[in-house]
């Protein structure tokens, strides 16, 4: 069996939100709560300061994110003469939660200098359409934007799969999987549905470990590269989960695994995001896929 890899950011990789606490599409299984977690940089100005800062204390990078529009995208547009400049001036790896991309958003992130592109897939037009709240959308729409990211935008892009959405079964979880090991990405993030609490899908039950695992079973089964298993997953099922996909080999990444699984296991651990290819990682472990 082939160790896992412990990804834990930290503050060497802080999720920054670009809009503060606002958003504007006020997604049903988020209602803009996971932002108040997020260091704010509401403007251009605020995130170039707080990235030299960071960079100054030894950062290792930083993941762009924010609050979305009412068309499922992140408002990057004024950000990225900055985040040039920040990528110019320092050693930072740069990541970006952009959503939906417009027309010529991946070919700007690339010229902007972005490492990195973290890339929704929903599982669901039920799920698009009712939680997220993009009406005229589809999960054909999230493949097609995938695709343009890997065709004009930056040089890795990391598509997330969710385990267990509002809408979503395991059979459309397994069909997107396979459109997305189709596209022959570097590395494939799963996250696990969480019913967040105050939101309108509090009641929604979290999907059960015997779920989550097939799921990862059947993509280790179809997916030789890398799998690493994302930072959002119910807490009620972390320690469980974790120990199962250490055990089985389904996973090549873990993030923010419970210390006492770190030392049982003899986990090596890496301060980075987990989408974070091994080609930027400088000295770190070298890391390559469990099969």
């Amino acid at each position: 069996m082939r160790k896992p890899v412990a990804f834990v950011p930290g503050e060497k990789y802080p999720s920054i939100s670009i809009t503060g606490t606002a958003c504007s599409l006020m997604c049903t299984y988020c209602e803009s709560r996971y932002l108040h977690s997020m260091t704010a940089a509401p403007s251009p100005d605020a995130l170039y300061r707080f990235a030299l800062r960071h960079a100054a204390r030894g950062g290792v990078g930083i993941l762009v994110s924010g609050g979305f529009t009412r068309e499922g995208r992140l408002p990057l547009e004024p950000f990225l003469p900055v985040l040039s400049r920040i990528k110019e001036e320092t050693n930072l790896i740069l990541s970006v939660h952009p959503g939906l991309p417009a027309r010529g958003t991946p070919a700007a992130l690339r010229g902007a200098g972005i490492d990195i592109v973290d890339y929704e897939v929903p599982t669901s037009d039920a799920f698009i359409r009712k939680i997220k709240k993009l009406p005229g959308r589809s999960v054909e729409d999230y493949l097609e934007g995938f695709d343009r990211f890997v065709a004009e935008g930056p040089r890795f892009i990391a598509p997330h799969i969710t385990v267990g959405l509002p809408g979503a079964t395991l059979d459309d979880e397994l069909v997107v999987a396979r459109e997305v090991v189709r596209r022959r990405p570097y590395l494939v993030v799963v996250l696990v549905f969480i019913p967040t609490r105050g939101t309108g899908v509090s009641g929604i039950q979290a999907p059960g470990l015997e779920r989550v695992l097939m799921f990862l079973r059947s993509l280790r089964a179809m997916y030789r590269g890398l799998i690493a298993l994302g930072c959002m997953r119910p807490a009620s099922m972390k320690e469980a989960l974790d120990d199962a996909v250490v055990r089985e080999g389904l996973v090549d990444r873990i993030v923010n695994p419970r210390r006492s699984l770190i030392k049982r296991y003899g986990l090596p651990v890496v301060e980075a995001c987990c989408s974070v290819p091994h080609e930027l990682l400088g000295g770190k472990p070298a890391l390559t896929p469990t099969r």
